[in-house]
């Protein structure tokens, strides 16, 4: 897996475990914390290039009160970034000359 790749995923990483501790700690109130986490879901969305409705699934179950303390978001990054490192193993590689 390519240096980009693993960046990309870093940089959502991070993204991710700042807003699930946001929610865990309840620094801001349902509102915002409703906006953070569509702006999280659009922000993944961007960044791998792709319009996943598990993402906005993922963000409407995290609405729920009680259900918002599961690190939903750095579940859904790590889960995404061991896929993508399984599928680039089992891709076969040809070198042209």
């Amino acid at each position: 897996m390519s240096s980009q790749v693993e960046r990309k995923y870093l940089i959502l990483l991070s993204l991710a475990i700042i807003n699930d501790a946001i929610d865990l700690l309840g620094l801001l109130n349902q509102l915002l914390e409703t906006i953070l986490d569509v702006f999280t879901a659009a922000l993944i969305c961007i960044v791998l290039n792709e319009l996943n409705p598990w993402v906005f699934i993922l963000a409407a179950i995290d609405l729920v009160p009680g259900i918002d303390i599961t690190p939903f978001w750095t579940i859904y990054i790590l889960y995404r970034y061991v896929i993508e490192k399984i599928q680039g193993r089992s891709r076969l590689r040809i070198r042209v000359e």
